[in-house]
């Protein structure tokens, strides 16, 4: 069953700040305090820059800062790479689906849920199938499954703005706490 887009109304103000991830006082500083922090970053404008130089604690450091400020509520964009096939192997060992030279930020990305799990936060980490695309015509609402997925799951459309909508969702009324789970279309 899809789900339909909270109101954030009065009772639910949302203030959005810019702040340099990379620098974990300004952020700390910037998030300190926050009901509910939506962390969708990425150091990485290019494939190209994912193999040079690549900071693979990045994404651990974020959810370090965040977790010394004591954010009540972190919601994350996954990367679905680290999604794992109902045999136990991970999306990202399939080299049809992620490129082999990309490895080494799919394993920053993994690096970033253990921290998730070690850290006190409540968190959701929202991962969208590998069918995310601007080019999707939106859907009729969407769907939370296991982080767990079959191929057609994998395989299945989403568009950013739904994508959206589920992560405003779990800001206003989470559902998934301390767990990744897959963004679908309804």
């Amino acid at each position: 069953m899809g789900r339909a887009a909270p109101s954030l109304g009065a009772a639910h103000p949302a203030r959005v700040v810019a702040a340099d991830a990379t620098d974990p006082v300004e952020l700390r500083r910037v998030v300190a305090g926050s009901r509910a922090v939506v962390v969708a970053i990425t150091p990485f404008s290019s494939p190209e820059e994912l193999t040079a130089d690549l900071d693979r604690d990045f994404f651990a450091g974020v959810v370090r800062t965040l977790d010394l400020a004591r954010v009540a509520r972190v919601v994350g964009i996954g990367l679905f790479a680290t999604l794992v096939w109902r045999d136990g192997t991970r999306v990202m060992d399939d080299p049809e689906l992620f490129p082999p030279f990309l490895h080494g930020y799919g394993e920053s990305r993994l690096r970033e849920i253990a921290a998730l799990e070690a850290s006190d936060l409540d968190w959701a980490l929202l991962t969208p199938p590998a069918g995310l695309s601007e080019d999707v015509d939106e859907s009729d609402g969407y769907r939370l499954g296991s982080h767990h997925v079959s191929e057609g799951e994998l395989r299945s459309s989403l568009d950013y703005d739904t994508l959206a909508l589920a992560v405003v969702a779990e800001v206003v009324r989470p559902t998934a706490h301390r767990e990744q789970v897959v963004v679908l279309p309804a």
